[in-house]
């Protein structure tokens, strides 16, 4: 019975290891727990999708992966694949943000835990805005250029199709032009990181180192009055300017004819003009008033043409002055300056005057001048022309003539400045035909003696008689040859030299494209010049805003105008002048400024630094937003697509907040808006995979 006692403990005991043995077994072999996911899951953007690529699970008994796609953080999303490698690339055809999961499957049973992994993918490629010259237009006078051009961000790498290799993007590119040609054309193109391309951008580049040609229309070398109108013809868009000695008395843009009016006494001038190229031209010359008008040179009686070079030069004095000294010599023009030709003769006149004048050797035009004074002070000046042919130019037959026609000349016709209805000068220029004409005369007034015959010619130019009662001036024109008289033609121009009123109520306002200008019509204008200043970052003191430093910027017919070639922000400065239809010009008006803000706030990230890498899931981010006008800004931050903070920024102030971080690549835009324009800056910052932790910077949780 002793022995009985113990042995039933022991029985119950290997009872009870027997049963638990089984359990073990039963849950070894028959319950199955989910695998381990795979680890170290990392997607890289190809030029067809997102590449993922992860490291096997530990766990032995996984026969595939399973990859799930969403667009919602957070959310599994879909199941897109399944695979036994440890690698899936996956086709994706919209840009965007993307959300991964990959989870290791034995068969029964997911992986659980997975981290979802964030994934940007980028189709679009950069675009380039802008692309400028080193000149600032499109033009150059030098082989070696430099180009200037803004694009998107993102862009890594331009170049210049069918020209270069890729090149990094830095927004500058030297090159050196072919200059066996003068136009160029070049297409730009820039890609990002991924190797998406942006739409091509072209540029025309003209190499010219031609400078520009510059011609005098008026005055000429002696003119009545101190007031008078300069008028120049430029063949090319140039910066022009006009100096008297030292003092630049003008400056503005020139394309064609331009009309400059000054005062001046005696002096010498410098016309300049630099074109959009860098060209430099200059055209000098010499200008003297004729203070008055007290005797005119004749040459042979008025004849216009003379065979010999010893000439009959008469001094016709209205009146005669007591006291008089006269100084008379041959002058040429060489190109549009004038110089003295041969000796000067001086003499003290008694009276009207006749003198044996010898004319310079040379056939064709000759130009006299003679000066007179008293007590030192020119008291009047004249110019006379003659031209010196050979005895048998004048014995041979015109070129229109016709020796089997036996009529009077015939289709005459006359043009006063080829046709123009008003003019504001006394000097014309007329335009002739008449066919089979040997020699033509003309008159300015239907009973006026006609003048004597000259030799036809298609051109001459005419002196209209003044006359205070007279606007409308008729020029009268008729032909003979051999066989008879033609009957007379007449053309008229409106003599006009009363300048228009001037342009009042003028205003300017700046409408974020430029500067609007409006003004009331001024008394007789068809047209008005605009003529602005360079901007200052402030208001001018009073006095110190002078005409001169003013440049013409465009003109109109009506009472407005828009200004948009504005450069930089500043206070920009106009006035304006009205022109009637004899382009006289009248008064500048009353100047005006208004204040251009065209730049865009400068937007700068102070922390944390882009390419920075970080562990915690939530960063301090800050910046800074300054504007050279406003003083408070509107602001907003993007991440991966999302407005993640939007708020007002005193302009130079720091402003911060937290941003939460996703694990992998994080792109953060700021952008602050003044009333018209729109600053960026953005950073990428990568978190990477770890312990959660948090930024020193951020304060502590509270408790």
């Amino acid at each position: 019975m002793e022995d009985q006692k113990y042995w039933y403990p022991a029985f119950f005991f290997a009872v009870l290891l027997v049963i638990i043995a089984a359990v073990a077994i039963f849950t070894l072999f028959i319950i199955n727990y989910p695998p381990e996911a795979p680890r170290d899951l990392n997607i890289e953007q190809v030029s067809t999708g997102a590449n993922l690529e992860w490291a096997d699970s530990f766990s032995q008994d996984v026969v595939q992966y399973n990859i799930y796609r969403s667009r919602t953080i957070g959310d599994v999303g879909n199941l897109i694949a399944e695979t036994d490698q440890t690698e899936y690339l996956d086709f994706l055809t919209e840009d965007g943000v993307y959300y991964y999961i990959v989870k290791s499957f034995d068969g029964e049973f997911e992986s659980e835990n997975n981290e979802q992994k964030e994934f940007y993918y980028d189709l679009t490629g950069p675009e380039i805005h802008d692309i400028t010259l080193h000149t600032g237009t499109r033009k150059t006078n030098t082989e070696d250029i430099m180009f200037y051009f803004s694009v998107d961000s993102d862009a890594t790498e331009c170049q210049i199709i069918n020209i270069t290799e890729w090149f990094p993007n830095t927004g500058i590119y030297s090159y050196t032009l072919n200059t066996s040609n003068n136009s160029h054309s070049f297409d730009f193109i820039c890609k990002d990181k991924w190797g998406n391309t942006g739409p091509q951008k072209n540029i025309e580049i003209i190499f010219d180192n031609t400078p520009p040609t510059i011609t005098k229309i008026q005055p000429d070398f002696f003119v009545a009055e101190g007031d008078v109108v300069f008028i120049f013809t430029v063949d090319k868009v140039s910066q022009c300017t006009l100096s008297f000695g030292e003092e630049k008395i003008w400056e503005g843009e020139v394309y064609g004819n331009i009309s400059i009016p000054a005062t001046i006494e005696k002096t010498n001038y410098v016309f300049s003009c630099i074109d959009e190229a860098g060209n430099t031209e200059y055209l000098t010359g010499s200008v003297e008033v004729k203070l008055t008008d007290i005797f005119s040179l004749i040459i042979n009686n008025g004849e216009s043409v003379t065979n010999s070079r010893n000439v009959d030069l008469d001094f016709i004095f209205t009146p005669f002055l007591e006291g008089i000294t006269c100084e008379v010599y041959n002058v040429k023009f060489v190109s549009s300056a004038v110089s003295q030709e041969g000796e000067m003769y001086s003499f003290a006149p008694e009276g009207d005057t006749t003198l044996d004048w010898e004319i310079t050797s040379g056939y064709g035009r000759k130009y006299v001048f003679a000066a007179c004074q008293l007590d030192n002070r020119v008291v009047g000046t004249s110019i006379v022309s003659v031209d010196y042919k050979k005895e048998s130019e004048d014995s041979t037959p015109p070129s229109n003539t016709d020796d089997s026609y036996s009529g009077a000349p015939k289709n005459l016709n006359i043009k006063i400045n080829n046709g123009e209805a008003y003019t504001n000068s006394l000097t014309v220029y007329l335009t002739l035909n008449a066919n089979y004409a040997t020699d033509c005369a003309y008159k300015t007034k239907p009973g006026d003696d006609w003048s004597s015959w000259s030799r036809y010619a298609t051109s001459k130019t005419l002196f209209l008689p003044y006359s205070e009662n007279t606007d409308t001036y008729t020029v009268y024109y008729k032909c003979k040859n051999r066989h008879g008289e033609s009957n007379s033609v007449s053309d008229s121009i409106i003599f006009d030299d009363v300048p228009p009123g001037i342009a009042t109520y003028l205003t300017a306002d700046y409408n974020g494209r430029g500067i609007y200008l409006s003004w009331k019509h001024a008394n007789d204008a068809v047209r008005y010049d605009i003529y602005r200043m360079a901007a200052g970052s402030s208001r001018p003191s009073p006095g110190t805003s002078t005409l001169s430093l003013y440049r013409k910027v465009g003109s109109t017919s009506g009472s407005n105008y828009e200004d948009t070639a504005l450069s930089s922000s500043g206070y920009y400065y106009y006035y304006i002048v009205a022109i009637d239809r004899a382009e006289n010009r009248g008064e500048a008006s009353e100047t005006i400024s208004a204040f251009a803000d065209v730049d865009a706030p400068e937007v700068r990230i102070t922390s944390p630094s882009s390419g920075s890498q970080t562990t915690a899931s939530s960063i301090l981010f800050s910046f800074v937003a300054t504007d050279n006008h406003a003083s408070s800004l509107s602001c907003s931050a993007i991440q991966s697509g999302a407005e993640i903070w939007s708020g007002s920024s005193v302009s130079g102030n720091k402003v911060s907040f937290t941003v939460s971080l996703s694990t992998g690549q994080n792109t953060i835009k700021v952008g602050c808006s003044d009333e018209y324009h729109t600053g960026q800056a953005s950073i990428s910052i990568l978190r990477t995979s770890g312990s959660e932790t948090q930024d020193p910077d951020l304060p502590p949780p509270a408790s």
